[in-house]
């Protein structure tokens, strides 16, 4: 975590291993040191991205950071004027945020990383490689979801939920964001369960759900399916558990505990040392008990697909809108 938080663009063979302690690297097998990178990391095209969670950004700019690593891997080439249209941002925060990861190619007009693509890694590892496609493709329906119901809000005259000016008319105190933040860090809950919230603490108010996100938002939450959780607890062990919670939930609809626990121990690389009732008050945190296996307390991976109107074959990067891709329009010089 330490080396990619440095480099946030890192080639696993010629950076990644070569910067660990000689100690580390002798001790570790290549596969213990992938599972610490996914802790941490995702892949793009063979080359190791820092997550968006561990970034300095806003949490509002994750999804966006998240969107072109998506599209990076997708080999679409696009440029800044479409993601502009995509999400809303302006020019000045598109360049901030992906600076540190990516360069503008002016042969073919397009973003791309820092650094070459690696395309021996997913050869090398092609297990990895499959996991984290799944885990991009449940990440990309997540955010074609979320986007689809924000232009349907607006179509219908309604404001974005994520749109500035209609969170702007509720003034949120340190103490509501608080609240919020003490709640999302109990359990996953809808914006409808903020809203409902925040209309406790401001009686005289119409609290929307756009006031619900940027509360949550705030609060340094971060969005799983139809849910929002609190992105960090500060404990180490216990955040890389509720990791691994997050990254099975983008992608099950349920698990058994010791399939939870066995890939907790494979991404650590270490046996899980919390105690079992600290494991289930965790994974409680996003699912329910059902016939031995914990179910998300959610939208089911079907529900989110026929939301996202995602089907047949290709996938979820099959329905990017055709506006994302990269056409005459300038991007990032």
């Amino acid at each position: 975590e330490t080396i990619m938080k440095k480099l946030a663009v890192a080639n696993y063979s010629k950076q990644i291993v070569n910067l660990l302690p000689v100690n580390t690297r002798h001790n570790l097998t290549d596969n213990a040191i992938i599972s610490h990178l996914e802790n941490c990391s995702v892949l793009v095209r063979g080359v190791w991205v820092l997550s968006s969670r561990l970034t300095n950004h806003a949490p509002k700019y994750h999804d966006l950071r998240d969107l072109v690593l998506l599209l990076l891997s997708t080999k679409r080439p696009f440029g800044v004027e479409h993601l502009k249209a995509a999400t809303g941002f302006t020019d000045m925060e598109i360049a901030e945020v992906l600076k540190p990861i990516c360069v503008f190619n002016s042969s073919t007009r397009s973003l791309q990383l820092r650094i070459p693509y690696d395309e021996e890694f997913g050869k090398n590892f092609p297990e990895v490689a499959q996991r984290q496609h799944d885990q991009a493709e449940a990440r990309l329906m997540e955010l074609r979801t979320k986007w689809k119901k924000e232009k349907e809000m607006q179509q219908s005259g309604g404001s974005s939920p994520s749109s500035p000016s209609s969170a702007d008319t509720l003034k949120l105190t340190n103490n509501a964001v608080n609240r919020v933040k003490e709640r999302i860090g109990k359990a996953v809950a809808s914006v409808t369960e903020i809203r409902k919230l925040l209309q406790t603490l401001y009686p005289q108010d119409i609290v929307t759900d756009a006031n619900a996100v940027e509360a949550m938002k705030q609060a340094g939450g971060m969005k799983i399916r139809d849910k929002w959780i609190l992105t960090s607890t500060g404990h180490k062990e216990i955040d890389t558990y509720r990791s691994v919670l997050l990254a099975i939930y983008r992608m099950k609809d349920s698990a058994t505990k010791k399939e939870i626990t066995d890939e907790f121990e494979r991404v650590s690389g270490k046996k899980c040392t919390l105690t079992d009732h600290a494991i289930r008050r965790l994974i409680k945190e996003f699912a329910d008990l059902k016939s031995g296996r914990w179910v998300f307390r959610g939208e089911t991976l079907e529900e989110l697909r026929e939301q996202a109107g995602v089907g047949g074959e290709g996938g979820a990067a099959a329905g990017i809108d055709d506006d994302i891709v990269m056409g005459d329009s300038g991007g990032m010089h």
